[in-house]
C-alpha cells in the first residue's frame, strides 16, 4: 500500500493547498477537523468522508473558484482529486488481497504449528516451539506465493526463485533444439515430444509450475509423474521413453 500510494503522494499536499483556498479565501467552512493549520494554511487529513464531501459539494465549489477567477486553480483541484480517489482505491483493493492472503497463511502456519508441538514441554518450550514453527512455515508460505521454492543445497535447505530454460531442457535436462531433436527420434518418439512441449509450454506460460521438480540450481525439470498423468500413460512407461530418447540425443552420432 505504500508503494501503491507513494508515487501520489504529492497529491495530498496540493489537495491541501487547494482546501486553504477555500477556508481562506473562499470563505468556504469544511465541516472536518484539520490536522494542523494557521493564518496561512489548512492541514487536513484526506478520509475517504471528506472525499466524498468534496464530491458532493463539488458544484458549489466550482462556482466559488469561478465566481473568485480561480477556475484554473479548480480545474488543477479537480485532477489532483481524481489522482487521490483512483490511488486510494487501488490502495484499498490491494490492502484487502494482501490481508487475505496473510491471514490465509497464518492461519494455516498456527495450525501446523499448533499440531506438531510437544504439549509435553514445558510452556516456555512450548512458547518457543509455536513461535518459531508458525513464523518459518509463515514466511515459506508468503515465499510460495512469489513462486520462491525449497531446494536442498550443500545439505542445506533454502527457498529460491526456478527459471525456466525452454522446453528441451526442462523435459530432458540437457541442451538442444527441438529440429535435432526429431532429426535424431522415431516418428513415434517426436510424436511423444511434440505433447510434452505443448504441455510444459501451456504450463509455463500460466506459470502453472507447481508439479514440477526445482533443480538445486533453481531449474525447472518436469516431473515424470505429471507428465505421466497428462498423457495418460503408465509412469514407467513415461520415464523409459524419455530415458531413450535422451540417450539418442546425446550421445555421438558416427
Amino acid at each position: 500500500m505504500f508503494y501503491i500510494r507513494k508515487d501520489s503522494g504529492w497529491v495530498h499536499s496540493e489537495i491541501n493547498r487547494y482546501l486553504s483556498i477555500m477556508v481562506l479565501d473562499l470563505r468556504m467552512r469544511i465541516p472536518f477537523k484539520p490536522v494542523r493549520h494557521n493564518d496561512f494554511g489548512y492541514e487536513y487529513t484526506l478520509t475517504p468522508e471528506l472525499t466524498a464531501w468534496l464530491r458532493e459539494k463539488n458544484g458549489r465549489i466550482e462556482r466559488r473558484f469561478r465566481e473568485e477567477g480561480f477556475g484554473s486553480s479548480f480545474t488543477q483541484y479537480q485532477r489532483a482529486l481524481d489522482v487521490a480517489e483512483r490511488t486510494e482505491r487501488e490502495a484499498v483493493i490491494e490492502e484487502t488481497r494482501i490481508r487475505a492472503e496473510v491471514m490465509t497463511d497464518m492461519v494455516g502456519a498456527l495450525e501446523y504449528a499448533l499440531k506438531h508441538v510437544d504439549v509435553c514441554r514445558s510452556p516456555r518450550e512450548i512458547v518457543t516451539y509455536v513461535n518459531k514453527a508458525l513464523l518459518t512455515r509463515y514466511y515459506e508460505a508468503q515465499a510460495r506465493r512469489k513462486g520462491m521454492r525449497r531446494v536442498t543445497v550443500d545439505g542445506r535447505r533454502r527457498m529460491i526463485a526456478p527459471y525456466y530454460e525452454g522446453a528441451i531442457r526442462t523435459i530432458l535436462g540437457v541442451n538442444s533444439t527441438e529440429d535435432y531433436v526429431y532429426r535424431r527420434v522415431s516418428s513415434k518418439q517426436a510424436d511423444f515430444m511434440r505433447e510434452l512441449i505443448g504441455i510444459v509450454e501451456t504450463d509455463m506460460a500460466a506459470r502453472d509450475c507447481a508439479a514440477y521438480h526445482v533443480l538445486p540450481d533453481g531449474e525447472y525439470l518436469l516431473s515424470r509423474k505429471y507428465a505421466a498423468e497428462k498423457l495418460g500413460l503408465p509412469y514407467l512407461t513415461v520415464k523409459m521413453r524419455l530415458l531413450r530418447i535422451r540417450k539418442l540425443i546425446t550421445e555421438r552420432v558416427a
